[in-house]
């Protein structure tokens, strides 16, 4: 599971929050992400569960968030489940773009140019006759 789904999925729980509230969750968010062992995002997750409860508006936030993040088939989203030299992204499609896909932007000077350069601005247009009979 990549980190932008779960990144994009804790916003609709925290509006309703202080935005300085929804600002810690985030911040907690990415602390747990990329904790670099299984040991430091335990002590990390238990330290942001435990400060998630603690505070009434984020109490309801940190059950949601233990339920749907922590303890569900979703749960390997942090960085350190990611083995060195594998893609972070469980979409081959991204990887595919990235690696075959790449392109410089030309400005637009250059198509005019190279239009010109074959000639097929000066050209009269062609034009058809109607074969058609009545």
């Amino acid at each position: 599971m990549c980190y932008f789904p779960v990144a994009a999925k804790i916003y609709k729980p925290t509006r309703g929050v202080p935005i300085v509230l929804a600002a810690r969750v985030a911040r907690d968010l990415a602390d747990m992400h990329y904790t670099t062992s299984a040991t430091k995002f335990e002590s990390t997750k238990a330290r942001c569960l435990k400060e998630w409860q603690e505070l009434p508006q984020l109490s309801a936030f940190a059950s949601y968030f233990s339920s749907v993040w922590l303890n569900s088939p979703f749960h390997r989203w942090q960085a350190f489940h990611t083995p060195l030299g594998f893609a972070a992204t469980n979409n081959p499609v991204e990887q595919f773009k990235r690696d075959y896909a790449l392109r410089s932007r030309l400005k637009m000077g250059r198509p005019a140019t190279a239009l010109r350069a074959n000639g097929s601005s000066s050209e009269p247009p062609v034009r058809y006759e109607d074969l058609t009979s009545p």
